[in-house]
């Protein structure tokens, strides 16, 4: 264990981005210690999953890449998400100041209309993306 622990030192130190899969007790020290840590859940020990990033529960590492597969998905997601509510609310305060007297009421409106095509266009999107809701398939 203590290999693996200066070995991972060593690549971080280097700017490396280290990934270490464990399921060990003995494990769970460079699982914490790397950028990513991948535990083993199904006959993982307990010290490896708490301290681990992603718990993979059925112990197969052929999952790994579909996990990292869904995470890139997601956060292109989330992404999209924080960039288009920054422009509806741009939108919201550009309309409310060209016409103060009635516009905040219908700068509410409008934003509000937004903000639910919006909600309907992300939960779209999520179903379209063929991510699948867990990783069984």
């Amino acid at each position: 264990p203590e290999d693996k622990v200066n070995k991972v030192k060593e690549l971080i130190a280097k700017n490396e981005t280290v990934c270490f899969v464990g399921d060990g007790v003995n494990d769970a020290p460079v699982v914490a210690l790397s950028n990513v840590g991948i535990a083993m859940g199904g006959l993982g020990s307990d010290a490896t999953i708490e301290t681990a990033d992603v718990v993979i529960q059925d112990d197969m590492p052929s999952k790994i890449p579909m996990a990292i597969n869904i995470g890139k998905q997601t956060k292109k997601i989330v992404w999209q998400n924080i960039i288009l509510a920054f422009a509806n609310r741009l939108l919201k305060v550009a309309s409310s100041k060209s016409r103060p007297a009635i516009s905040e009421q219908i700068a509410d409106l409008r934003a509000n209309c937004l903000s639910r095509a919006f909600r309907a266009f992300s939960t779209f999107r999520c179903k379209r993306s063929n991510l699948p809701a867990t990783l069984d398939k």
